[in-house]
C-alpha cells in the first residue's frame, strides 16, 4: 500500500433499550349497591366490592367495619370518574412490569445492516461496548489524544498510537471500525466481488518519530525534554525491535485481502512484511530475494521495479513463492530493516512509521470483519 491516512475524528454510537409500562382499569360492578367507604352504610342484601375479582361479595356488618381487598386496606383513588377504580401502576407483585427481552437476559443484538452496507458493530469480543466506533473514510480511534500504551508500546505516548479506518481507495467508505485499544479492534468491510487491488487499509499506526539524538534514545525516557529536538528513529541505535501480534480474518474463496506489516523510512517507498495471505499472491510484484530473518522464511518481492514497493512475503508450508496463513506469530522487524540495507536498497534507515494492517481488495461484496485480539512493539535502544 502506498497511500496512508494520519488523523481524523470519530463517531461513537450508544445503543439503549428502552420498556413502557402500561395500567389496567376496572370497572365496579354491583348489582344495584353502591359501597360508600366514607359513610360504610351497610344495607341489606348488598355486598362490598371485592378488589380481587371486581364483584361484590360478603355481608356488611351494620355500624362495622369495612371488608378490604387482599392487602387489608382500600386504595385511595386519586383519578378517574366515580365508579371506577384508579389505574394499577404496578405489576401483580406490586413492582414494574419485567421488558421483554432476548434469550440471554439481553435485546437481541443485529448482525447485519442495511442491505449494501456494513453493519455497525456495537459489542466487543467481550459483550462489552466498543470504546470508539467510526465509519468515515479517515476516521480514526481514539477521540481526541491518542492511546497512551508503553505497557505493550515501547514509544507510545498518547499522541503517536492509534487505529484508522484508512478508506484511501475506496472514498465511499463501506467500513466500518470499532475499537477499544490497540490490542481489541475490528473492521467490518463490504469491497467489491472479484476486485484484486486494494480498496481500503485498516491499520495501527505506530509513529516512530520521537527519537532524542542527544540522549540516544526515546524522548518519553528523557527527562526534562530532548534538548536538540526529536527525529526518526535510525535502526543502527537500536538493539531490538520486534513485534507480536493475533489477527482474524476471513480464509475463503471471495476474500482477497492480507495481514500485514507496512513500514515507513527513508527508503523511497514502504517495506511490507505479509503474514496471513489470502487469495493475494505477490499482488503483481515480481520476485527479488529471499530472506531467512530468525528462522522464518520469506520470498522478497518488489512492486514496480527499482525503488519499488518492498514485500517481505512469510512463505507458506510450500515453501518459496508459497504464502503462509500465520494468524498470530512474533517477527523481527529490525532483522527486516537490515537485509534492505545490507543489500543495498537504502543506506543509514530510518523509522518514521510501522503499521500493522490489512489490505482489502475483496470481501465477495459482503460484510466480512478484520480484527486485532493482541498486540506488541518493543523497540530498545542500543
Amino acid at each position: 500500500m502506498e497511500i496512508r491516512a494520519r488523523k481524523s475524528c470519530k463517531v461513537v454510537s450508544d445503543v439503549r433499550a428502552r420498556a413502557n409500562t402500561k395500567g389496567g382499569r376496572v370497572a365496579l360492578r354491583g348489582k344495584g349497591c353502591v359501597v360508600f367507604v366514607l359513610l360504610a352504610l351497610g344495607l341489606a342484601g348488598c355486598n362490598p366490592f371485592s378488589l380481587a375479582t371486581g364483584h361484590i361479595s360478603g355481608p356488611v356488618s351494620t355500624g362495622g367495619p369495612v371488608s378490604t381487598g387482599p392487602t387489608g386496606t382500600l386504595p385511595t383513588p386519586t383519578t378517574g370518574p366515580i365508579g371506577t377504580l384508579p389505574t394499577p401502576t404496578t405489576g401483580p407483585t406490586g413492582t414494574l412490569p419485567t421488558p421483554t427481552t432476548g434469550p440471554t437476559g439481553t435485546p437481541p443484538t443485529p448482525t447485519t445492516g442495511p442491505t449494501g452496507t456494513s453493519p455497525t458493530p456495537t459489542t466487543g469480543p467481550t459483550g462489552t461496548e466498543w470504546a470508539c466506533i467510526v465509519s468515515g473514510a479517515h476516521g480514526k480511534c481514539p477521540k481526541g489524544l491518542d492511546y497512551d500504551d508503553t505497557a505493550d508500546i515501547t514509544n507510545s505516548n498518547g499522541y503517536n498510537t492509534y487505529v484508522g479506518n484508512n478508506c484511501w481507495a475506496d472514498p465511499s467508505c463501506v467500513q466500518t471500525l470499532s475499537a477499544n485499544s490497540p490490542q481489541d479492534w475490528q473492521v467490518t468491510s463490504t469491497q467489491p466481488a472479484g476486485n484484486t487491488s486494494v480498496k481500503t487499509g485498516p491499520e495501527l499506526q505506530q509513529q516512530m518519530d520521537d527519537w532524542c539524538p542527544a540522549k540516544d534514545n526515546w524522548a518519553i525516557f528523557v527527562a526534562h525534554g530532548c534538548p536538540d529536538g526529536q527525529e526518526d528513529v535510525p535502526i543502527a541505535s537500536l538493539n531490538t525491535l520486534t513485534s507480536s501480534y493475533s489477527e482474524f480474518m476471513p480464509h475463503n474463496s471471495q476474500t482477497v485481502a492480507e495481514a500485514a506489516y507496512d513500514i515507513w523510512t527513508n527508503y523511497p517507498k514502504d517495506i511490507m512484511i505479509w503474514l496471513d495471505n489470502v487469495n493475494r499472491g505477490s499482488g503483481g510484484a515480481k520476485q527479488i530475494g529471499t530472506a531467512d530473518i530468525d528462522g522464518q522464511d520469506f520470498t522478497v518481492y518488489q512492486n514496480k521495479g527499482p525503488g519499488g514497493e518492498i514485500i517481505f512475503s512469510l512463505d507458506g508450508a510450500g515453501g518459496t513463492g508459497t504464502f503462509a496463513n500465520q494468524a498470530s506469530g512474533t517477527v523481527n522487524i529490525l532483522g527486516v530493516l537490515d537485509w534492505v540495507q545490507s543489500h543495498g536498497y537504502v543506506s543509514n534507515i530510518t523509522v518514521s512509521l510501522i503499521d500493522f494492517t490489512f489490505e482489502i481488495c475483496s470481501t465477495g461484496g459482503v460484510p466480512e470483519s478484520f480484527g486485532v485480539s493482541s498486540y506488541s512493539l518493543t523497540a530498545t535502544a542500543g
